[in-house]
């Protein structure tokens, strides 16, 4: 009999119940709304502001992703975490350029990674 059988499983167990004790429910009609603000030909004002939500929605879109089930995900998907990851760790730039430039990618990161969750049926409906 092995030792160690279990605690693996108790390790799971435990990171899924800390996840659904921290996990909200995404505002669908926030999210896309933030989203297209983002992608739009006119910069919002707010420049801050829309990129500290877009990460919040990119944190909650990319834990869907990669706590929704054991399996590895798709190409397409596994790069868009990636992607997630990178931006989330990237410090958002001072300039007010650069940080625009930096909005639109999580802009788009959201987008994308959300319209692949609902393709990938990891997410029921876009809003």
């Amino acid at each position: 009999m092995n030792p160690h059988a279990g605690v693996h499983d108790a390790e799971v167990l435990a990171r899924r119940l800390s996840c659904l004790r921290e996990w909200e429910p995404p505002d669908g009609g926030l999210l896309l709304d933030d989203a297209s603000a983002a992608l739009d030909d006119l910069a919002p004002q707010d420049v801050s502001g829309l990129t500290r939500r877009l990460q919040g929605h990119l944190v909650q879109l990319k834990r869907i992703a990669v706590e929704q089930d054991d399996t590895d995900p798709d190409r397409q998907t596994a790069d868009l975490i990636t992607a997630a990851y990178t931006l989330l760790a990237t410090p958002v730039p001072s300039d007010r350029r650069h940080a625009l430039g930096h909005m639109r990618r999580l802009g788009w990161t959201v987008s994308e990674l959300l319209d692949q969750l609902v393709a990938t049926r990891k997410v029921r409906v876009a809003a």
